[in-house]
Order: C-alpha cells, then structure tokens, then sequence
C-alpha cells in the first residue's frame, strides 16, 4: 500500500475466526444441563455437535442470551499475533457477526478492545450470505475472510480476495473458485501481502 493511500479494509467473520465461541457456548451448555459436554459430530451446528436436544438447545440459548456470556467469548490462540500482523500490512480491519447489535459492545469486550465496537457489524441472527456480502460492498471492502463457505461464496463477486477458513464442519460446502482456502488464522496475511504485491 502507498504512503498515503486510504488503507484497504479487510473484513472478518468473528465467531470461530478470531473467537473461540465453542468454548463458551460448550463452558455454558455444560453449566446449564450440568452434564459433560462430548463432542458428537462434526457437524457447524454446536446443537448437533453435541448431540443436544431441541429442548437442551433452548434452555442453553436462553442462559447464554440472559447472562454475560457474549462478553466471555474467548479470542482464538493465535488472535493478537493476527491483529499485530494486520496492523503491520496496514489495513483497516473490520468484523461482521450474525449477533443482534444489542450484543455489540460484548462483542468488542470479548476481542479486548482490538476491533473497536464501531467496527463490528452486528447483523442479527436471521443474516444471510447475501446480507453479509451488502455489508462488504457497502464498506468497499479489498479481502473477506470467513469459516462458512457459503458466506465465502455470496462474496467472490464483490470483492477482490474471498478466503475461506476451513474448520472442517461436515455438513457445509465447499468454497469456490476464485475464493482461497487456509487452515490456519495466520495464513491470511499471507494471502493479503500476496494479493498487494500483485496489484
């Protein structure tokens, strides 16, 4: 990026991207059901990870939304290294989650203030492909990065780097070309360096 240039914005998905919301949503299912939480599948669903219940689902979701979980969402491992090397590429780094806006300044809590809550684009949890890949265009947005493919998918067309982070979940589908795929958190700065020495 030249000197003086507006920096690129770069957007992320932040639940299982740069938080670690199994772990809460799993600490808080077990609290509530009081019971040890087994991991069943692989599936994208924590319900169905689990093995839960329609009924168990409701109440955990209940608990979780009545109490202070949002804010006790942990980052990823490897989280502050990425902030660090997203400042160091020099882009302008936003978040997009399917969360009410109600749960926004949680949301920025649980990254410790890394993200601003200005930042953070609450887009409620009936949000689709489609609305996440508005919220990229309306931002002008250069890179995306996601762990749902079909999120991934919706945002090849509008903008210039989609990437996939693969987490593995059993029942999604697969990102399409010309979207990237990484396995690992820090592999996306590689992409952007990549991409901005290309262009």
């Amino acid at each position: 990026m030249r000197s003086g240039s507006r920096a690129p914005v770069v957007v992320v998905d932040l639940d299982e991207v740069l938080l670690d919301f199994q772990q809460a949503w799993r600490d808080c299912a077990g609290m509530v059901l009081q019971k040890e939480m087994v991991r069943q599948s692989d599936a994208y669903l924590l319900s169905s990870r689990y093995g839960l219940t329609k009924p168990e689902a409701s109440r955990v979701w209940e608990v979780f939304h009545g109490d202070a979980w949002w804010e006790r969402v942990p980052p990823q491992p490897d989280v502050w290294d990425f902030i660090a090397e997203m400042d160091r590429v020099g882009v302008s780094l936003w978040a997009v989650t399917n969360v009410d806006p109600q749960w926004g300044y949680a949301r920025a809590l649980s990254l410790g203030g890394a993200i601003p809550e200005g930042r953070i684009v609450c887009l409620g949890a009936q949000a689709t492909a489609a609305d996440r890949a508005e919220v990229l265009r309306r931002l002008r947005a250069t890179a995306f990065l996601d762990d749902l493919p079909e999120n991934v998918n919706a945002a090849v067309s509008v903008l210039p780097c989609a990437v996939h982070l693969n987490r593995n979940y059993a029942d999604r589908g697969v990102a399409q070309h010309p979207a990237s795929v990484i396995d690992h958190l820090l592999d996306f700065p590689v992409v952007l360096e990549s991409m901005f020495r290309q262009s």
